[in-house]
C-alpha cells in the first residue's frame, strides 16, 4: 500500500512541479517553439505524441496521439494577454483554470465536468516556489469511484453524463487526499523536492546540464493526471540529467538522461532509463522545432 501511495506522490511530483523563477507565471515565451514531440520505447517504436499549434507566440492547442497514430485528446489554451488562463480538454468536458496573485502562480484547479477533483495552492519564499499544497477530491457512489483518469471519447463521456445525472447528491460523498510538497533551490534549478502525504513520503534529488530547457515557464497542470512526466522536465532553467528517488518504503529508483542537442543547445533527443525498485524501463524522446 506504501508502495502505491509513494506512486501516486511521485506522478503529482511531476505533473505539477512546473514553476520556474523570477518570471512571469502563467507567461510561456520561449525563443524556440516545439512543434512535434516523437516517442519510441520497448514497447513501440518511434512515433508521433504531440504536435503543437501556435497562435504567433502563444501555445494555442495541443494534439495528443496513441502510438497507432490516432488523435485522442486535444488540450486548448485560453489567454489572458498573453497569460494562461485557462486549458480545455476531453472536448470540454475537462479544463484547468489558473489564478495569479501579482507576478506568481496563486491557484490551478482541474474540473471534469464542472465537479472539482485537483485543487493546487502555492507558497513562495520571495520570487521562488517554496511549497504547494495538491488535494485531490475522488467523488464515489456506493463505494465505487464515479470518475477515473481516462481518455474518454465525447460519445462515452455524455452517456456518461447521462448516467451522472440520475445520481442524487445523498448518493454521492467526496473523499480526499492531500499532498503537500516541499521544495529546494540551486539557482535557478529545483534541486529538491519532499512530497508527504499521511505516512508516506517520497524525497527526489534532482541534476541538471547546463543548457536550454524548451519548457521552462510551460504552466500546464495536465487534464489528465496519469499524463508521463516530460522527461526534459519543466520546472527549472536547465535539463534533468539524474533524479535519484527515495520512498518511504525503502526502496529507491535512480532515472538518468542523456541528450542530444541542436546548435542552439536545445534538446533534440532525449533518451531516459530507470533501474529501480518500482520501475524499470527506456524512453526515448524526440523534439521538433519551428
Amino acid at each position: 500500500m506504501n508502495k502505491i501511495k509513494s506512486v501516486v506522490v511521485l506522478l503529482a511530483v511531476f505533473v505539477l512541479a512546473s514553476i520556474v523563477s523570477c518570471k512571469k507565471e502563467g507567461v510561456y515565451s520561449p525563443s524556440k517553439k516545439i512543434q512535434r514531440v516523437y516517442a519510441s520505447s520497448f514497447y513501440a517504436s518511434k512515433h508521433l505524441t504531440e504536435s503543437w499549434d501556435w497562435d504567433d507566440n502563444l501555445v494555442e492547442s495541443i494534439d495528443h496521439y496513441y502510438a497507432t497514430g490516432t488523435l485522442y485528446r486535444t488540450e486548448n489554451f485560453t489567454y489572458d494577454g498573453n497569460r494562461l488562463t485557462r486549458v480545455d480538454d476531453y472536448a470540454g468536458s475537462c479544463y484547468t483554470a489558473y489564478e495569479y496573485d501579482g507576478s506568481h502562480l496563486k491557484s490551478s484547479n482541474f474540473y471534469r465536468r464542472n465537479n472539482l477533483e485537483i485543487a493546487a495552492s502555492y507558497t513562495y519564499s520571495g520570487n521562488k516556489l517554496s511549497q504547494m499544497v495538491i488535494t485531490y477530491y475522488n467523488y464515489v457512489k456506493n463505494g465505487q469511484p464515479e470518475f477515473a483518469y481516462l481518455p474518454f471519447s465525447a460519445e462515452l463521456n455524455k452517456a456518461i453524463d447521462k448516467c451522472f445525472a440520475q445520481v442524487s447528491a445523498d448518493n454521492m460523498e467526496k473523499r480526499v487526499m492531500t499532498l503537500t510538497l516541499q521544495f529546494t533551490w540551486d539557482g535557478e534549478n529545483i534541486s529538491k523536492i519532499v512530497s508527504k502525504e499521511d505516512t508516506s513520503m517520497v524525497t527526489i534529488g534532482l541534476q541538471y546540464d547546463n543548457k536550454k530547457n524548451p519548457l521552462q515557464g510551460f504552466h500546464c497542470l495536465k487534464s489528465e493526471m496519469t499524463d508521463e512526466y516530460n522527461p526534459a522536465g519543466i520546472h527549472s532553467k536547465n535539463n534533468i540529467t539524474a533524479m535519484v528517488i527515495y520512498y518511504s518504503s525503502g526502496s529507491n529508483d535512480v532515472i538518468t538522461y542523456t541528450y542530444q542537442y541542436d546548435s542552439d543547445g536545445y534538446p533534440l533527443i532525449v533518451s531516459e532509463k530507470n533501474s529501480g525498485d518500482l520501475f524499470d524501463y527506456q524512453i526515448t524522446t524526440y523534439y521538433e522545432y519551428e
